[in-house]
């Protein structure tokens, strides 16, 4: 990823007090979640801080797309809570209270 880019994403967010994590530990959680992307996009897009679309911005940053294997994808159509389990990572408390800061 574009550590540049990030930490200018970082603090922007922080300036606009909508994280309170320093910087490694918000690149983690962002890194590794793409609703976390999904909402920061959305934020900055709505602050008139990028034009991008989703997949130009997270392709600009370095973000490679997550693909689901295909096993998986069959499986999906049984069950999806449980495939949603096995490819979403569990998140701690304070990710999933920073994920809904940005909602």
């Amino acid at each position: 990823m574009d550590e540049e880019i990030l930490k200018n994403i970082w603090n922007a967010l922080s300036s606009d007090k909508k994280t309170e994590s320093d910087f490694e530990t918000w690149k983690s959680n962002f890194s590794g979640n793409s609703e976390v992307q999904d909402n920061v996009h959305v934020y900055l897009t709505q602050k008139g801080y990028t034009k991008n679309d989703l997949e130009t911005w997270r392709t600009n940053l370095g973000i490679k797309k997550k693909t689901i294997p295909i096993s998986l994808q069959k499986r999906s159509l049984r069950n999806p809570l449980q495939m949603w389990k096995q490819i979403r990572p569990p998140w701690t408390l304070l990710q999933q209270q920073q994920a809904l800061m940005y909602l």
